[in-house]
């Protein structure tokens, strides 16, 4: 559309154009709102209107079905005339952009938008309008609202590259959001599915204006713009006043001149030194939120607050009773971690003690005292009778980031009496860090099909292949699908002339093409997964893992099928190897390669890993930035771009298969790899209540058009779970495995690299 279209305003307007229709193609009118809002300035009017109009290249979708471009005799107008192969049928629902069209109840806001001078980013400013009657034509109304951001980057040498915006309370600002319309007619969204609560701009230059285009939205709590520079700095701006995103109407955010003030930390962007500690996490308020009591020389329970006044207001707290021995103490479980410096450094309670000045103290404990010692921190307590807030200084022990374990509560420390004490609001360091990945989330997830017996219930495992690694020349997703019993797989599909990498993926038909029981109990009764593989010679070998059951315990084997047409997958009876699973399997300088957790095989014979060369411990756990891999580093895929192979792997600090976070490792022979040592995380498992809050797996990265794009398993269940570190512990109420989509500029990620 129109540059000058800065926004996109209106009502529903009738009118009457003659459609044509000759029993292979339809054609008729769209028109785009007229009646402008005035601009608003954060709620002060200030009196100007733009026109919105058609521009050359513009299309629609109607009924899930694109247009042809807007004929370029009516662009620079409101009314022009699309036209469509074959016919249509009404209902008439007309969506612009086209990738905003979901399935005919859902529409697509995105959550990166590429900056387009004295307008907003094309594809990122929906309209919506519907119609019965094809004679009538269709009119669009605004869906979206904006802000515009005037930014003078004054004296800075440097250029800006991007801004990100997020609202202050976590709302969604770009997701799937479902469709309806008021009595009016006109658009209203729904509830949105995996919603992303930040939306970057990309492609800043100099000074000027910058515009988002957003869901109709309130932000109670204001919002966080973040302007990132070219020489790694940024400059941060929060608003606390509340803000109202409405359809149609553009909101002047206040001039802002460019101050940078961020640090440069190994090569990347670090969106999280902001100036302001984030927040600690609640661990527990002994009232709607509990931790796991897991040891204690005393008696320890929740009751009423006996003094419901000052600083603790709240209904109930925790009452310890020393016994009189000189280190009682109350054990509290905590997996919380003090991440590569993102979060406070601190742990923070309330406390009623029983008497004045009376000696109380912490003591932080890991798994392994072998790996981290335990920290005793001390203090003394001011007066009786009254809560007071007490905070414990963490900042000397950040090196042992993600060991600690527990916290043991120290009432009377070093004493012997016998006494009665409370405790309230424990704070820890937030282990969510999810805000600050590297890769952001750029699209809702691939949901199960319950329709569709063997992925009724997850979909995981993705692999994709590029059209020069498949049979026909497509792009392909291998996947793992599972009723909640067993895990067989399938595959989809994308043309390769038209693939986007956010799909719609076209599913095979055929599905499953891998069952299970094939091989028998011992090697693949449980199930098929962890699929990946290559075309040699006009075959497609599709290596995979297959679990069974011997002796009461779950067995692991690489297995192999092949395929000459991609349709029909012929198992090869001799398992390739046994013992073992695998990750992914690359060719790469004449000969075949097969990653799995910390051992890569190196062969030439495809159908059989007997004789393959083991080169055992290529990455160990531990040496991640903050401890981030210490547990664990099962899993991964293998990526190669500019002459070097990248390994993303799962690192863990918890559980050998729960993992939390990816990280990378690269390497120039395969055999001797190299850690990347950046602390921001290259990615993580999504925040508390979102739909991948578990655990995530299986980093399936490609190159497209200048960005990198990951496909990963994630598990959860979307709300509020009693511990979301506890490995499965969701299967119990539903929770499954879905694939998400994560997206990072090339160049952004070499940088992380410090490559």
């Amino acid at each position: 559309m129109k540059n000058r279209a800065v926004f996109l305003l209106g009502c529903l307007f009738a009118f009457s154009c003659s459609p044509l229709r000759d029993g292979e193609v339809t054609r008729f009118a769209v028109r785009l709102p007229s009646d402008a809002e005035t601009r608003v300035h954060m709620g002060a009017k200030a009196g100007e209107t733009y026109p919105l109009l058609w521009s050359p290249g513009d299309r629609i979708c109607v009924n899930g079905r694109t247009s042809s471009p807007v004929d370029i005799a009516e662009t620079g107008t409101r009314e022009a005339h699309f036209t469509f192969s074959g016919t249509l049928a009404a209902p008439f629902l007309a969506v612009h952009p086209e990738s905003a069209y979901l399935d005919g109840t859902r529409l697509r806001f995105p959550s990166v938008q590429t900056h387009k001078d004295a307008s907003c980013a094309y594809n990122s400013s929906v309209l919506a309008g519907r119609s019965q009657q094809l004679e009538e034509g269709i009119a669009l109304q605004a869906v979206s609202g904006y802000i515009r951001f005037r930014i003078d980057k004054g004296d800075y040498s440097g250029t800006l590259k991007k801004l990100s915006l997020r609202g202050n309370g976590g709302a969604p600002l770009a997701g799937d959001f479902s469709l309806g319309f008021d009595a009016d007619g006109a658009p209203e969204l729904g509830p949105c599915i995996a919603p992303a609560e930040e939306v970057v701009l990309s492609a800043l230059s100099a000074s000027g204006e910058y515009i988002v285009a957003l869901p109709p939205v309130d932000l109670p709590q204001g919002f966080t713009l973040t302007v990132y520079g070219s020489r790694s700095d940024f400059m941060r701006v929060r608003t606390t006043d509340p803000v109202r995103i409405r359809s149609g109407v553009l909101l002047n955010a206040p001039a802002l001149s460019y101050a940078a003030n961020g640090t440069l930390i190994d090569g990347s962007v670090p969106d999280y030194l902001s100036g302001e500690a984030p927040d600690l996490y609640l661990l527990t308020d002994f009232e709607t939120r509990y931790c796991e009591r897991v040891a204690a020389t005393v008696d320890f329970a929740t009751c009423a607050n006996p003094l419901k006044e000052g600083i603790n207001p709240s209904d109930s707290c925790l009452q310890i009773t020393t016994a009189g021995r000189t280190y009682d103490c109350a054990a509290l479980y905590s997996p919380f971690s003090l991440d590569y410096g993102l979060r406070t450094a601190e742990i923070r309670m309330k406390v009623l003690p029983p008497r004045a000045n009376a000696p109380f103290a912490i003591k932080l404990s890991p798994v392994n005292t072998a790996t981290c010692p335990e920290t005793l921190l001390s203090c003394t307590l001011g007066p009786a009778g009254e809560w007071q807030e007490i905070s414990f200084d963490l900042s000397p022990y950040v090196r042992y980031s993600n060991f600690y374990r527990r916290i043991y509560v120290y009432p009377d420390y070093g004493v012997k009496l016998s006494s009665v004490w409370y405790i309230d609001d424990l704070y820890v360091p937030d282990d969510d860090i999810s805000a600050f990945s590297l890769f952001k989330r750029a699209a809702p997830p691939m949901l199960p099909d319950p329709s569709k017996f063997w992925m009724s219930n997850s979909i995981a495992n993705p692999h994709i292949l590029t059209p020069e690694r498949t049979l026909d020349g497509k792009w392909w997703l291998l996947t793992r699908g599972g009723d909640k019993y067993k895990g067989r797989l399938g595959y989809y599909t994308q043309d390769a002339a038209s693939f986007h990498p956010l799909g719609p993926w076209q599913y095979h038909p055929g599905n499953p093409i891998i069952d299970v029981n094939i091989h028998g109990e011992e090697v693949d009764s449980f199930q098929a997964i962890d699929p990946c593989g290559f075309v040699v010679d006009g075959v497609f070998y599709l290596y995979y893992k297959g679990n069974g059951w011997k002796d009461g315990a779950m067995t692991s084997t690489v297995l192999l099928a092949t395929s000459t047409d991609g349709q029909t997958f012929t198992p090869v009876m001799t398992p390739w190897k046994s013992g073992i699973g695998v990750a992914d399997v690359v060719q790469w300088n004449g000969k075949y390669w097969l990653y799995v957790a910390r051992r890569i095989y190196e062969f030439t014979d495809l159908m059989s890993g007997e004789g393959a060369v083991e080169h055992k411990d290529i990455l160990l756990p531990g040496g991640g930035p903050d401890n981030c891999d210490w547990y664990s580093i099962n899993g991964g895929k293998l990526f190669y771009m500019d002459g070097r192979w990248f390994l993303f792997y799962q690192a863990g600090t918890r559980n050998p298969d729960f993992p939390g976070r990816f990280h990378v490792a690269w390497s120039s022979d395969m055999l001797h790899w190299t850690k990347v040592g950046n602390p921001r995380p290259l990615f993580t498992r999504g925040p508390r209540g979102a739909w991948d809050q578990g655990a995530i797996w299986a980093p399936s990265v490609f190159e497209w058009q200048g960005n990198l794009y990951m496909y990963y398993e994630g598990w959860g269940i979307e709300g509020a779970v009693p511990n979301r570190d506890e490995a499965y512990f969701l299967d119990k109420i539903g929770g499954h495995s879905q694939i998400g989509i994560a997206v990072c500029s090339k160049t952004d990620f070499l940088n992380w690299c410090g490559l």
